[in-house]
């Protein structure tokens, strides 16, 4: 069951990068935002967040915003409006 919209916007990052979601999960966990807040994210988890199963919460938003060298903001932007402007018109 989907708790969140998916974060499509993610895997295009990742895949614009050249990331496996390993890699990116990897680089994650060494920028500063995740060693100061204990974050740790496996392939899977970043499986869930681009498939809408996970949200994706502000501190791990952070840290693959420094892992892609975005600002947080563009970072929300990228991953979410894709999805926001998707939705069909009632």
């Amino acid at each position: 069951m989907n708790h969140a919209p998916p974060a499509n916007g993610l895997r295009g990052l990742r895949e614009a990068r050249g990331l496996t979601k390993t890699a990116l999960a990897y680089h994650i966990g060494l920028t500063p935002t995740a060693v100061a807040h204990g974050i740790s994210v496996t392939e899977s988890t970043i499986g869930a967040y681009e498939r809408g199963d996970r949200q994706i919460g502000v501190h791990i938003l952070r840290a693959i915003a420094d892992c892609l060298g975005l600002s947080l903001d563009d970072t929300y932007k990228a991953i979410y409006e894709s999805v926001t402007t998707q939705r069909p018109h009632r």
